[in-house]
């Protein structure tokens, strides 16, 4: 089963798995959440995901 068109909420979301993680979930078409202790890593994480869409 595809999650095409949910709500995806990643923790760690701001390093190397968590980073593919919510790369992965976005380019299927979802939204997500980028949870991550460091606040510049989830930054960094929804920068990127927003400057590939």
């Amino acid at each position: 089963m595809r999650f095409a068109g949910k709500v995806c909420l990643v923790t760690g979301g701001g390093c190397v798995i968590g980073r593919v993680s919510c790369e992965r979930f976005a380019v299927e078409g979802n939204r997500v959440v980028v949870v991550d202790a460091d606040e510049e890593h989830g930054a960094e994480t929804a920068r990127a995901i927003t400057a590939a869409d």
